[in-house]
């Protein structure tokens, strides 16, 4: 599964572990057996908010990566992907693209 994820999103398996914010020993122990339910919603949320950028940048994945990394005047210069560990944060980068797509840049 994460081989899936990180090719659909193009990240890295580590880039992937750290918007998690799952460990590391914990992550690779999952990636060979299995990850358990609070860490697939961690995977499943990373993959809502990606998939949102991607539509954001008419899916374009290297813009939306891109994007997805670098500071954010609107999430007061925080990383959109430093954000994703948490549903609160992922939440934000949501809403934020969506006032992007409705035009509202602030």
């Amino acid at each position: 599964m994460v081989n899936r994820i990180t090719d659909w999103a193009r990240i890295t398996q580590n880039d992937l572990r750290k918007m998690s914010g799952i460990p590391s020993t914990t992550f690779s122990r999952s990636v060979k057996a299995r990850f358990n339910p609070e860490q697939s919603e961690r995977l499943v949320r990373i993959i809502r908010v990606i998939d949102r950028a991607v539509d954001l940048f008419e899916g374009d994945r290297e813009a939306a990566q891109k994007w997805l990394n670098e500071p954010n005047r609107a999430l007061s210069w925080k990383v959109p992907a430093d954000l994703m560990a948490s549903e609160t944060g992922a939440y934000e980068v949501i809403k934020l693209i969506t006032r992007l797509e409705h035009g509202v840049y602030s």
